[in-house]
């Protein structure tokens, strides 16, 4: 049976292919103000260049649930599973 799970760095190449897909479809511009958009914009780079640069991603998302992780005005803690 299927299980969603917290984030994690094994699956790094599934999430870029995945990813990669995404933004074939035109997310991640300046005018996109979803929450993958900004993700885009501010990870992207990152996730993709290097091993450590998506452990950092992940480590990001990770401290979304937390109260004391900084996020913007009137965002509140999340949870991400995949």
């Amino acid at each position: 049976m299927a299980e969603l799970s917290l984030p994690s760095v094994r699956p790094r190449r599934s999430f870029l292919i995945a990813m990669a897909a995404v933004r074939g479809e035109g997310p991640g511009s300046a005018a996109d103000d979803t929450m993958i958009g900004n993700e885009i914009r501010q990870f992207s780079d990152s996730w993709s260049s290097t091993p450590d640069g998506f452990a950092r991603y992940v480590d990001w998302l990770l401290a979304q649930a937390r109260e004391d992780s900084p996020r913007p005005e009137g965002h509140v803690p999340s949870t991400t599973r995949g």
